[in-house]
């Protein structure tokens, strides 16, 4: 499978610099996996049914890390999401942990720096992985909450590039 993205055009001085033509990221993706999964019984949130089906909406938490094994040309995504009852996080309800895999077949043309054992991609490389990887885990955590009192709340649509640091 193949995605085009755009470069995004730099400037020097006023002056504008031609932008290269868009770049193909060109992957395999491996079945993504459940690391771990925990779902609080509502028993045990010291809520009753009532108030928990009462509560005002539902909260997120999601933090995306990375492994990248630059001669192997594979960058895996481990993800937790946190769901809480409320906006304060006082009850966490659930954490999921998914990992996604990707072998790149051009990983070192979106490599930007590599310092030591640091290396840069370009932001949006990583932001499309970050998307196709948010994207299934949504239908994953959907799947896996079917039955239970956390049916209900949809992971909400994420921008992937807020969720990638510079």
């Amino acid at each position: 499978m193949s995605i085009d993205y755009p470069l995004k055009m730099k400037t020097e001085k006023n002056k504008k610099v031609k932008s290269k033509e868009p770049a193909i990221i060109e992957f395999k993706t491996y079945s993504p996996n459940f690391i771990s999964f925990s779902l609080m019984p509502w028993v045990n949130s010291g809520l009753s049914l009532e108030e928990l089906q009462s509560m005002q909406g539902t909260t997120f938490s999601i933090n995306t890390t990375n492994q990248i094994f630059l001669e192997a040309n594979i960058i895996a995504l481990i993800t937790t999401f946190g769901i809480f009852g409320d906006e304060e996080k006082k009850h966490q309800f659930s954490e999921i942990v998914i990992h996604h895999q990707f072998e790149i077949g051009n990983l070192k043309s979106h490599l930007i720096s590599k310092e030591d054992e640091q290396v840069r991609f370009n932001k949006t490389f990583l932001a499309t992985l970050v998307g196709i990887a948010l994207s299934t885990s949504r239908g994953m955590i959907k799947v896996k909450l079917e039955g239970s009192y956390l049916a209900n709340p949809i992971l909400p649509i994420l921008d992937p590039m807020k969720l990638v640091k510079e």
